[in-house]
């Protein structure tokens, strides 16, 4: 009978996994020495995290291998007031990994290739991927091998991990009211947002700010009615409309102004984001905690401002 205090090897996980030692180890470490499928990387982690692997204190860290340079990469083909929500959290994040010893390096959005080839020629330590639309995500996300954390991005694959704001906790809350409630957001039906919202308020009360009606014509049709804001830009643009009463938004910072005295203001703080994203980033990358891997996702638990 195994020793349930032996500590659990490489050599263990490969025999869950039905893969070598090697192959545990590249893996592990985020090596390119060998070119590792999706398929087979997944098996790893899933067995290391079934056996609560927990890495030699003696292996090298992230501190004395490598770059000490994290890169950061924000979705693009975002409005303006949502770019500026991004810009709260990347400056979040700098602050934080700067204050931990690391540099960041912003990496432009709209190029894949190019960031694969600035993350191989710089040889980051990781990156944070920030609000990333799902289909970009699934067509990015394998050519990394670096360790990876998604920040309002989500893709559901347990090879990853990921920081979301705890939107369902909000529409939950308002759907135990006994009263209808509307939703008004950027982000479109493929979005994890958007499924929570619909699954309480339902489709004929979500508004997507995506081009296709307007956004007036549709708080026109809902006056009298309660409703829930994502985002400070889109909350004025209610406020103006209907006023405050009944209105909530949900910010990212507690010292936005924009916002009128009455609306009431819910925080998904971007520097809490920012904090939990670099303790995941650092649990995953350096592997020199006493603790089993960190779960897949991680959520930003809402704080009411009013």
């Amino acid at each position: 009978m195994q020793n349930e205090h032996r500590r659990v090897t490489m050599r263990d996980i490969a025999a869950e996994a039905g893969v070598s030692s090697a192959t545990v180890s590249y893996v592990l470490n985020y090596s390119e020495k060998e070119k590792i499928s999706h398929e087979t990387r997944l098996r790893v982690f899933e067995a290391a995290r079934k056996l609560n692997y927990v890495p030699d204190m003696t292996a090298k860290t992230l501190a004395n291998r490598q770059s000490r340079m994290i890169g950061l990469i924000a979705g693009g083909n975002r409005s303006r007031g949502r770019r500026l929500e991004q810009y709260d959290l990347v400056d979040a994040l700098q602050k934080e990994m700067g204050r931990r010893g690391y540099d960041t390096l912003l990496l432009s959005a709209g190029d894949p290739a190019e960031q694969i080839r600035i993350s191989r020629s710089r040889s980051l330590d990781g990156a944070f991927l920030i609000d990333v639309d799902t289909e970009t995500l699934k067509q990015r996300v394998q050519q990394f091998v670096i360790p990876l954390v998604f920040i309002d991005s989500h893709l559901g694959d347990p090879l990853f991990h990921e920081v979301l704001g705890d939107y369902e906790t909000i529409f939950r809350a308002a759907a135990r009211e006994e009263e209808p409630f509307f939703v008004v957001m950027e982000d479109g039906p493929e979005s994890y947002v958007y499924r929570q919202a619909e699954r309480v308020c339902g489709r004929e009360h979500l508004y997507v700010e995506d081009g296709t009606r307007s956004m007036e014509a549709f708080l026109g049709e809902r006056r009298g009615m309660r409703g829930i804001v994502l985002g400070e830009a889109l909350g004025v643009r209610a406020e103006r409309q209907l006023g405050s009463a009944g209105l909530t938004v949900v910010v990212g910072s507690a010292e936005g102004g924009l916002l009128a005295p009455g609306t009431r203001r819910i925080l998904i703080d971007s520097v809490v984001k920012a904090e939990m994203a670099a303790d995941l980033l650092a649990e995953i990358s350096q592997m020199h905690t006493d603790r089993p891997f960190p779960p897949a996702i991680m959520r930003v638990s809402p704080v009411p401002l009013d």
